[in-house]
């Protein structure tokens, strides 16, 4: 009685670990499922992808850039340049979403004009721009923000919205136009 106790009980285990996979499976839609992955970091992300084989199939992999302890001097009359050059191509439909963490400073003196800029490129060409930190302080500071379809286009200006598949973003600076 025992043993057929034993069984029963191994083979409920079973079907239950069936029915929770069906459940994750199916009740879970993708727009859940990418809804909840739009707030993970690169490593959570991979590990709710690796739940299941239709989790994998629609959760987007997630690039890291990084760039430790840069610091460059510009011209007075410097315009835009490439801060990070590497060029991240999207496979699938768009960017889902952009994180950027910085440590920063302008000058120190006179006007400030530092700036970050988020560059959306599609065939070479520029579809939208961002500056998603503003203008930088005179003092060393650090900054974080995660751009989604859902931040304010006043901040985002499309640099999400408008993402679409094989297009490239990139991280540029802007270290003011002369006057101090």
């Amino acid at each position: 009685l025992i043993s057929s106790m034993t069984q029963s009980t191994d083979q409920d285990d079973d079907e239950t670990t069936k029915q929770i996979e069906m459940l994750m499976s199916k009740a879970l839609v993708s727009g859940i499922v990418l809804n909840i992955n739009s707030y993970l970091d690169v490593y959570d992300s991979v590990n709710m992808a690796l739940v299941n084989k239709e989790w994998r199939n629609t959760i987007p992999a997630k690039t890291v850039l990084s760039c430790d302890d840069w610091h460059a001097h510009g011209q007075y009359s410097d315009e835009d340049k490439a801060f990070i050059a590497t060029e991240v191509g999207i496979d699938n439909i768009g960017f889902e979403s952009v994180h950027l963490k910085i440590t920063w400073k302008d000058q120190g003196w006179g006007n400030k004009k530092g700036q970050i800029i988020l560059k959306l490129l599609r065939d070479g060409k520029e579809i939208a721009r961002c500056k998603p930190f503003g203008i930088a302080e005179h003092k060393w500071r650090t900054q974080s923000i995660t751009l989604t379809e859902t931040t304010s286009d006043d901040v985002q200006k499309g640099v999400i919205s408008k993402s679409g598949k094989n297009d490239v973003i990139e991280i540029w600076r802007y270290v003011g136009g002369g006057g101090g």
